[in-house]
């Protein structure tokens, strides 16, 4: 007997919800208390996906646009990343799941936009890019993944970045 492992998407509201199941064999039942709700699921083999390379913009399309298109980059324990996602249209929103080596659910946000995390274990991540319930344009959302390195600083010197845009500290 096993017992999936459940987790609600930060926008639970719409009611999309993520299983961590085993390989298997499976059934799946659905029931409704009205025969016309519109109902829709993608099983998403997530061991499949595409590799994001490093300091490599790519582009991920949507399409159609209520689907998930799922994304693998490695990272080592400790290391300080920074993933930047933005979206090609603001007509339809595109949330994120970020999952760590074990599965384990890192990040979640409604809406892409920049994530600076230490990854905590060594290890491939997993990026579930998520079209929104209701949308009907499909979306491209172009995804970096790259180092992230502390910015040293010290009394009365001058330290020069470059924010990834306007509005971004």
């Amino acid at each position: 007997n096993f017992a999936p492992t459940i987790v609600p998407r930060g926008d639970q509201q719409d009611g999309t919800w993520w299983l961590d199941l085993p390989a298997g064999e499976y059934q799946i039942s659905i029931r409704t208390t009205n025969a016309s709700d519109p109902f829709a699921f993608s099983l998403l083999d997530l061991d499949t996906a595409p590799s994001l390379p490093r300091e490599t913009p790519t582009t991920a399309l949507i399409d159609p646009a209520q689907s998930a298109v799922v994304l693998h980059f490695d990272a080592a324990a400790g290391e300080k990343l920074a993933l930047r996602m933005i979206a090609s249209t603001s007509e339809n929103y595109v949330g994120y799941l970020l999952l760590d080596p074990q599965g384990r659910l890192v990040s979640t946000q409604n809406r892409v936009g920049y994530l600076d995390f230490t990854a905590r274990l060594a290890g491939t991540y997993t990026l579930i890019l998520d079209g929104e319930r209701g949308a009907s344009v499909p979306a491209t959302v172009n995804v970096t993944i790259a180092a992230n390195p502390a910015l040293a600083l010290a009394p009365d010197t001058v330290a020069t970045v470059t924010l990834p845009g306007a509005g971004t500290v």
